[in-house]
């Protein structure tokens, strides 16, 4: 058997998730933080068409996006020039290694043996800036474009001068090319410029396979701590890009949502990209615990394969390296009581993923759970891994399993397959005894990679800032009802949002700032207003609306509508609209009783899951109060991120 290897650090940045336990919390809480793409990172004027045929453009309008993140130069040493000659993924990268250090207790690497200390990161072309430089080199062609039709159209003297113009708008943007231009674009520069940093001296690799490079990293590290080349690893991946090509390219591959994202689910809807960064120390157990240094989590297997040519190589292909895992681990797939899987989202991909998983398990006597963290913040590609990787060590530490996020209805290989695989909404307790775990991943080119841990029953980890709620036991889950009543309702659901003011003209101004940011909400930042309006406070304000609206482009504008019917509200009196409920001064209590999804009166049950979205309630009522600049304001102050 393979010695056991330990995580001893971890940090991360993903959608609304600044560290680890807040992605712990995203995924508990059953989070998503898919937002539509801001003018600031890609103009969706120029790149959107909702036709999936168009050329050179996107359907979708939608992605996981981390917001308000700022390298701190001074903090690290580094020159502005210097920062802002290399791409973003390499200061997010070493930020988020040097807080994996320190929650290890070895802030800038201070306990390490240095010279045996290695550093192994998954990117895939660097980000939007190295990608963006190339551009001012291909100045010529444009110049030679620019001339053929102004020579067509102008004089000569006019042509150049508009010439001369268009080149220094077209260039200005771009940093001229240097001696370390090469260096600073190049994804290797990333786990060099670590080394460099720390003074780690074991060894940098940069590994680019795509969706699967920072778990190939990962398995790279493992290998060499296996054999004793170095003792401690920095290993992980990092990618922050959000490019025209990538989403073109995907889109044109047909794996892009248009709207929720929904995994191992008998209609798939495809995946929403993202952005972020994963680190992990890893060290051999022994040497860890010897140190005194904390474990949250072994690693004691790990298998990567390719896909070859033959019928069913993606399945085949992904069974081979599940099985190198579990011949490494000493450990049957029928132990494995919680999948990381890969949850891609797509048909292609979802129904191998699955085909593998019941072949794995064929005849499994207990149920697993099976996950993915693609349907919470979205697919970081070459930092996807990362992302359900410490996901997974997280869950394993604290003892809690975590629930499975964007399943409406569960595919057929679930319900009618015997390999007990279910997707709780809902957190539970982990067993008792000695927890086991797993997590998978795949990309485009058939990249596989699938890691197996372990972890013994202790104490809560030091991480866990999620673990306040009454968690129901493992045992209560059914392998043969695979979905249990979610946590929160999907974006697309109607969800009331209640508002109330001292009188209609602040009403009306609160509700039309609210349709100028209402779009630019995530789905959990909108599903968190919901959840502050409806409070029920014992008095509310004089004036009072209620908009029903599914998804922030229909509360975008259903705001704008309210505003504008507020001046004409008869006082006293309600005032109804499609979506639109209003008073000023109206007596009694207002009550919102929403439909079912065809249009038919929902049972009392089915309300509770769609009328807030997260407050299980049948129906919101409010009524007034002094507490009227608080909740309007509330508005301004979130959407400020």
């Amino acid at each position: 058997m393979t010695p056991s290897l330990a995580v001893v650090g971890l940090a991360c940045r993903f959608p609304d998730a600044d560290d680890a336990p807040e992605l712990l919390d995203v995924v508990l809480a059953g989070r998503r933080a898919f937002r539509r793409i801001p003018p600031v990172r890609l103009d969706l004027d120029e790149y959107y068409r909702p036709d999936p045929t168009t050329s050179d453009a996107t359907y979708s309008t939608r992605a996981g996006l981390i917001e308000g993140w700022q390298f701190d130069c001074a903090a690290f040493g580094i020159e502005p020039a210097a920062h802002a000659a290399a791409d973003p993924a390499l200061w997010l990268a070493l930020e988020t290694t040097a807080r994996a250090l320190a929650g290890a207790g070895l802030t800038g690497g201070s306990g390490l043996n240095r010279d045996r200390t290695a550093v192994i990161i998954g990117n895939t072309l660097g980000g939007d800036t190295s990608r963006a430089n190339a551009l001012r080199v291909r100045w010529p062609y444009v110049r030679r474009v620019i001339t053929d039709a102004l020579g067509r159209e102008l004089p000569d003297t006019r042509a150049r001068a508009v010439l001369r113009r268009a080149e220094r708008q077209y260039l200005a943007p771009f940093a001229a090319i240097g001696p370390d231009t090469m260096a600073i674009g190049s994804s290797g520069t990333i786990a060099a410029a670590i080394c460099s940093y720390f003074g780690f001296r074991g060894g940098s690799q940069a590994v680019d396979s795509s969706f699967s490079s920072s778990t190939q990293a990962i398995a790279a590290a493992c290998t060499a701590l296996t054999a004793g080349e170095i003792d401690a690893a920095i290993a992980g991946g990092v990618d922050i890009s959000l490019d025209p090509l990538e989403l073109i390219s995907l889109a044109k591959a047909g794996v892009l949502a248009t709207g929720e994202v929904r995994i191992y689910d008998e209609e798939p809807a495809g995946f929403l990209p993202a952005e972020g960064c994963g680190v992990l120390l890893l060290m051999r157990t022994a040497d860890a615990r010897a140190a005194g240094l904390p474990v949250y989590a072994e690693i004691i297997g790990w298998g990567a394969s390719a896909v070859g040519h033959d019928e069913g190589a993606e399945v085949s292909s992904q069974l081979l390296a599940m099985q190198r895992a579990y011949q490494r681990a000493g450990v049957s797939p029928a132990e494995i009581q919680f999948f990381e899987g890969n949850g891609a989202g797509t048909s292609e991909d979802d129904d191998a993923e699955l085909a593998a998983l019941g072949v794995l398990r064929a005849g499994a006597q207990r149920p697993t759970v099976l996950g993915s963290v693609k349907a919470n913040i979205g697919h970081a590609k070459a930092a996807a891994g990362a992302a359900g990787l410490i996901k997974t060590v997280l869950a394993l530490s604290n003892g809690v399993l975590p629930p499975t996020t964007g399943v409406r209805r569960a595919h057929p290989m679930i319900t009618e397959g015997d390999a007990k695989l279910t997707l709780p909404r809902e957190p539970a307790e982990w067993p008792e005894g000695v927890r086991l775990a797993a997590v998978s991943t795949l990309n485009s080119i058939g990249a596989n990679v699938h890691l197996v841990l372990r972890a013994e029953a202790a104490g809560r980890s030091r991480t866990d800032r999620a673990l306040r709620l009454r968690l129901p036991s493992a045992r209560s889950l059914d392998a043969h009802d695979p979905v249990v009543p979610r946590l929160h309702a999907d974006a697309s659901e109607p969800v009331p949002f209640l508002f109330h003011a001292p009188d209609r003209f602040v009403m009306a101004a609160a509700l039309s700032h609210l349709a100028s940011v209402a779009r630019w909400f995530s789905d959990a930042e909108l599903q968190d207003l919901a959840c502050s309006l409806a409070r029920d406070p014992s008095r509310q304000g004089q004036a009072r609306v209620a908009i029903v609206a599914a998804g922030q482009e229909e509360l975008s504008a259903r705001a704008a509508e309210a505003a504008a019917l507020l001046p004409g509200l008869t006082e006293g009196l309600l005032s109804a609209q499609p979506g639109i409920f209003a008073s000023e001064n109206a007596d009694g209590r207002v009550g919102l009783l929403l439909s079912g999804a065809d249009g038919a009166q929902a049972d009392p049950d089915e309300l509770q899951r769609a009328v807030t979205g997260c407050l299980e309630t049948a129906a919101v009522a409010w009524e007034r109060s002094p507490d009227w600049h608080g909740r309007v304001s509330w508005v301004k102050a979130r959407s400020s991120r």
